[in-house]
């Protein structure tokens, strides 16, 4: 919905730049037939909570979830066999944890995994606000057995 410390926050959001090759560059538009993913994941949320930096409102259920639904049709419509696994935290979740679930309710195709708050200290990194590298270990270790479950995926070797 939008992002975190820039001014014109809601320009170039993710579902805004999905099609571009470059994040930061408008042209050329990525070719969506060159890949054709079996599973989407989505990290999103944390930053539209943000009231910081002149904000006016926090953000509301109607205003993330309408645009995430815009952005999880187009998904479904460009890779409609593509199963999306919503994540949230670990360092915000609540209430985007809540309005996840919802999504998870209204499409079969879209599955929802909470990370945790990052416990103990050690998990913390960047001045606390992002994981560390222990962190992150912890977060694989719970995606990975989510993501095998999910696509049904087994490991060999």
């Amino acid at each position: 919905y939008r992002n975190f410390y820039v001014h014109k926050d809601r320009q170039d959001t993710l579902p805004k730049i999905f099609d571009r090759t470059l994040p930061l560059e408008s042209d050329p538009d990525w070719d969506q037939t060159k890949y054709i993913p079996q599973l989407i994941i989505i990290n999103l949320g944390t930053n539209d909570l943000t009231t910081d930096k002149g904000r006016k409102a926090p953000l509301t259920a109607k205003e993330f979830l309408t645009t995430y639904d815009r952005f999880l049709n187009r998904l479904h419509k460009l890779f409609p066999r593509a199963k999306v696994l919503a994540t949230i935290g670990p360092i915000i979740d609540k209430p985007v944890s809540d309005w996840l679930q919802t999504l998870t309710e209204k499409y079969n195709f879209v599955h929802t995994l909470v990370f945790p708050d990052k416990e103990p200290a050690e998990d913390c990194g960047a001045g606390t606000l992002h994981p560390s590298i222990l962190g992150d270990i912890k977060m694989a270790d719970q995606l990975v057995p989510a993501i095998r479950q999910l696509m049904q995926w087994k490991c060999t070797g």
